[in-house]
C-alpha cells in the first residue's frame, strides 16, 4: 500500500492498473491517431444508440486504405478503451445489418439488433438535431451580423466559424445515424 503525502494532499494507491503493451512499429502518432479515432468512434457511437457502457458489445471496423495489422497487434488495448466484447474488420460481402458511424481513420460499426430501443433512439437523436440546428441558426446568424464582424475580435469569429462547422458536421452525423435507423 503506498503512501503519497503532502501538505495538502494524501492519496493511498492500493492498486495500480495492468500495465498494457502496446505494438506500434515505430509509427506511433498515426497510430495512436488511429486508436483515438477508433476508441471516440465507439463511444460516440454507443452514446448515440444509448447502449450502456456497461454492456458489452460487438464491434466491426473498417480503415480508410490503412493496414489494419497494428488494430490486429492490438485488439486487447481498444477492447478495453471501447468496453467491447469484440472487435472485428467488417467483410464488404457480409449479410449483417449495420448502424455505423464515421471517423477520420475508417468506419466504426455495430450489428443492428433488435434488443436497441431505436424508438428511443430516433426521438433523442431528433432532439439532439433540433437542439444542433438551434446552435447553428444562432452561429450564423453571429457571423452575418455586420455589427458583431466589426466589434468582436478575430479570434472570436474565429470560434464561431469553428462552431458552425462543427455543428453542421454533427448535424450530417445525427442525419446519417437517423437514415440507418429508419
Amino acid at each position: 500500500n503506498n503512501q503519497l503525502q503532502n501538505k495538502t494532499l494524501n492519496a493511498n494507491f492500493t492498486k495500480l492498473p495492468d500495465k498494457i503493451e502496446i505494438d506500434y512499429n515505430g509509427n506511433f502518432p498515426k497510430q495512436f491517431k488511429m486508436i483515438q479515432d477508433l476508441t471516440v468512434g465507439i463511444r460516440s457511437l454507443r452514446k448515440n444508440l444509448m447502449i450502456s457502457p456497461s454492456e458489452k458489445i460487438d464491434c466491426f471496423y473498417s480503415l480508410n486504405d490503412e493496414d489494419d495489422s497494428f488494430i490486429s497487434a492490438n485488439t486487447n488495448f481498444i477492447l478495453k478503451l471501447g468496453n467491447i466484447s469484440s472487435l472485428s474488420n467488417i467483410n464488404e460481402s457480409s449479410d449483417l445489418e449495420f448502424i455505423s458511424t464515421i471517423t477520420d481513420s475508417g468506419t466504426i460499426s455495430f450489428i443492428k439488433e433488435s434488443n436497441i430501443d431505436f424508438v428511443a433512439q430516433i426521438n433523442k437523436l431528433k432532439k439532439d438535431l433540433i437542439s444542433l440546428d438551434k446552435s447553428l441558426a444562432l452561429s450564423n446568424s453571429k457571423l452575418q451580423n455586420k455589427g458583431f464582424i466589426s466589434s468582436a475580435p478575430e479570434d472570436v469569429i474565429k470560434l464561431e466559424e469553428k462552431k458552425v462547422s462543427k455543428f453542421a458536421n454533427d448535424i450530417d452525423k445525427i442525419k446519417d445515424l437517423l437514415n440507418q435507423l429508419s
